[in-house]
Protein backbone atom coordinates (compact mmCIF):
# COMPACT_ATOMS: atom_id res chain seq x y z
CA UNK A 1 0.00 0.00 0.00
CA UNK A 2 2.93 2.48 0.85
CA UNK A 3 4.80 1.40 -2.40
CA UNK A 4 1.28 2.67 -4.54
CA UNK A 5 1.02 5.98 -2.20
CA UNK A 6 4.90 6.79 -3.41
CA UNK A 7 3.94 5.81 -7.03
CA UNK A 8 1.08 8.28 -7.52
CA UNK A 9 2.72 10.73 -5.19
CA UNK A 10 5.85 10.46 -7.37
CA UNK A 11 3.49 10.72 -10.40
CA UNK A 12 2.27 14.00 -9.62
CA UNK A 13 5.41 15.36 -8.78
CA UNK A 14 6.55 14.61 -12.65
CA UNK A 15 2.95 15.77 -13.60
CA UNK A 16 4.14 19.19 -11.89
CA UNK A 17 7.43 19.33 -13.65
CA UNK A 18 6.29 18.36 -16.83
CA UNK A 19 3.46 21.45 -16.35
CA UNK A 20 6.56 23.90 -15.12
CA UNK A 21 8.26 22.81 -18.17
CA UNK A 22 5.16 22.97 -20.28
CA UNK A 23 4.88 26.57 -19.15
CA UNK A 24 8.31 27.56 -19.27
CA UNK A 25 8.69 26.55 -23.05
CA UNK A 26 4.69 28.20 -23.71
CA UNK A 27 6.05 31.20 -21.86
CA UNK A 28 9.46 31.30 -24.68
CA UNK A 29 7.15 31.31 -27.49
CA UNK A 30 4.93 33.82 -26.24
CA UNK A 31 7.61 35.92 -25.38
CA UNK A 32 9.51 35.61 -28.86
CA UNK A 33 5.95 36.43 -30.65
CA UNK A 34 5.67 39.14 -29.19
CA UNK A 35 9.24 40.56 -29.24
CA UNK A 36 8.42 39.28 -33.55
CA UNK A 37 4.95 41.60 -33.83
CA UNK A 38 7.56 44.52 -32.06
CA UNK A 39 9.91 44.11 -34.20
CA UNK A 40 7.28 44.22 -37.41
CA UNK A 41 5.62 47.32 -35.72
CA UNK A 42 8.81 49.10 -35.46
CA UNK A 43 9.33 48.29 -38.90
CA UNK A 44 6.24 49.45 -40.40
CA UNK A 45 6.55 52.78 -38.26
CA UNK A 46 9.90 53.51 -40.08
CA UNK A 47 8.16 52.97 -43.25
CA UNK A 48 5.42 55.25 -42.42
CA UNK A 49 7.48 57.33 -41.22
CA UNK A 50 10.31 57.87 -44.11
CA UNK A 51 7.27 57.86 -46.67
CA UNK A 52 5.73 61.10 -44.75
CA UNK A 53 8.99 62.90 -44.00
CA UNK A 54 10.45 62.13 -47.33
CA UNK A 55 8.45 65.57 -49.14
CA UNK A 56 9.26 67.72 -46.43
CA UNK A 57 13.18 66.86 -46.13
CA UNK A 58 13.17 67.86 -50.21
CA UNK A 59 11.08 71.07 -49.59
CA UNK A 60 13.49 71.26 -46.30
CA UNK A 61 16.55 71.44 -47.83
CA UNK A 62 15.29 74.04 -50.33
CA UNK A 63 15.00 76.46 -47.44
CA UNK A 64 11.43 76.09 -46.12
CA UNK A 65 11.46 77.07 -42.92
CA UNK A 66 7.73 75.88 -42.21
CA UNK A 67 8.62 72.27 -43.66
CA UNK A 68 11.82 72.86 -41.36
CA UNK A 69 9.51 73.28 -38.44
CA UNK A 70 7.04 70.08 -38.98
CA UNK A 71 10.20 67.95 -39.67
CA UNK A 72 11.40 68.61 -35.93
CA UNK A 73 7.49 67.90 -35.06
CA UNK A 74 7.85 64.66 -36.83
CA UNK A 75 11.07 63.45 -35.96
CA UNK A 76 10.14 64.78 -32.09
CA UNK A 77 6.99 62.48 -32.20
CA UNK A 78 8.88 59.62 -33.91
CA UNK A 79 11.66 59.70 -30.88
CA UNK A 80 9.04 59.36 -28.92
CA UNK A 81 7.33 56.38 -30.25
CA UNK A 82 10.81 54.67 -30.34
CA UNK A 83 11.97 55.62 -27.14
CA UNK A 84 8.61 53.43 -25.78
CA UNK A 85 9.08 50.99 -28.29
CA UNK A 86 13.08 50.16 -27.78
CA UNK A 87 14.44 53.09 -25.11
CA UNK A 88 16.24 56.04 -25.91
CA UNK A 89 17.00 56.54 -29.48
CA UNK A 90 18.79 59.06 -31.56
CA UNK A 91 16.41 59.99 -34.21
CA UNK A 92 15.99 63.19 -31.92
CA UNK A 93 18.79 64.73 -32.79
CA UNK A 94 17.68 64.69 -36.61
CA UNK A 95 15.15 66.29 -35.85
CA UNK A 96 16.86 69.20 -33.75
CA UNK A 97 19.46 69.80 -36.50
CA UNK A 98 16.27 71.00 -38.67
CA UNK A 99 14.63 73.42 -35.61
CA UNK A 100 18.50 74.97 -35.16
CA UNK A 101 18.67 75.50 -39.61
CA UNK A 102 15.28 76.98 -38.76
CA UNK A 103 15.71 79.03 -36.20
CA UNK A 104 19.60 80.10 -37.43
CA UNK A 105 17.52 81.19 -40.84
CA UNK A 106 15.30 83.51 -38.57
CA UNK A 107 12.39 81.60 -37.54
CA UNK A 108 11.14 83.02 -34.50
CA UNK A 109 9.27 79.75 -34.06
CA UNK A 110 12.12 77.53 -34.17
CA UNK A 111 13.90 80.09 -32.23
CA UNK A 112 11.40 80.29 -29.43
CA UNK A 113 11.21 76.13 -29.31
CA UNK A 114 15.49 75.50 -29.21
CA UNK A 115 14.92 78.05 -26.01
CA UNK A 116 12.60 75.45 -24.81
CA UNK A 117 14.26 72.57 -25.93
CA UNK A 118 17.52 73.72 -24.02
CA UNK A 119 15.43 74.96 -20.90
CA UNK A 120 14.77 71.13 -20.25
CA UNK A 121 16.14 68.56 -22.66
CA UNK A 122 13.76 65.92 -21.32
CA UNK A 123 13.43 62.16 -22.30
CA UNK A 124 14.98 62.48 -25.47
CA UNK A 125 17.55 64.60 -24.82
CA UNK A 126 19.42 65.77 -21.91
CA UNK A 127 20.75 68.96 -23.54
CA UNK A 128 20.69 71.56 -20.70
CA UNK A 129 21.91 75.19 -21.32
CA UNK A 130 20.58 78.19 -19.91
CA UNK A 131 22.58 80.52 -21.89
CA UNK A 132 21.70 79.45 -25.41
CA UNK A 133 17.73 78.68 -24.18
CA UNK A 134 18.16 82.55 -22.70
CA UNK A 135 20.19 83.58 -25.95
CA UNK A 136 17.02 81.81 -28.29
CA UNK A 137 14.40 83.06 -26.35
CA UNK A 138 15.62 86.82 -26.53
CA UNK A 139 16.06 86.55 -30.49
CA UNK A 140 12.59 85.33 -30.81
CA UNK A 141 11.13 87.84 -28.38
CA UNK A 142 13.27 90.63 -30.60
CA UNK A 143 11.79 88.97 -33.86
CA UNK A 144 8.63 90.01 -32.14
CA UNK A 145 7.30 86.13 -31.55
CA UNK A 146 4.61 86.68 -28.60
CA UNK A 147 4.97 83.84 -26.78
CA UNK A 148 8.90 84.70 -26.72
CA UNK A 149 7.79 87.71 -25.81
CA UNK A 150 5.20 86.88 -23.27
CA UNK A 151 7.59 84.38 -21.47
CA UNK A 152 10.37 87.34 -21.56
CA UNK A 153 7.97 89.69 -19.65
CA UNK A 154 6.90 86.82 -17.09
CA UNK A 155 10.51 86.66 -16.18
CA UNK A 156 11.07 89.78 -15.80
CA UNK A 157 8.14 90.29 -13.34
CA UNK A 158 9.08 87.04 -11.43
CA UNK A 159 12.72 88.59 -10.62
CA UNK A 160 11.44 91.96 -10.18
Amino acid sequence: MNDDFDMIGMSDYNNEIIKEHTDDEENKIFEEQKKEEEQKELAEKKRIFEEQTKELKEEAAKGDLPSMIKLYEMYKHYAYTLTSLEGKSDVYMEGLQWLEKAAEAGSEEAQYQLSIHYRGGGILDDTEDDALAEEWLVRAADSGYQPARDELWEIYENNQ
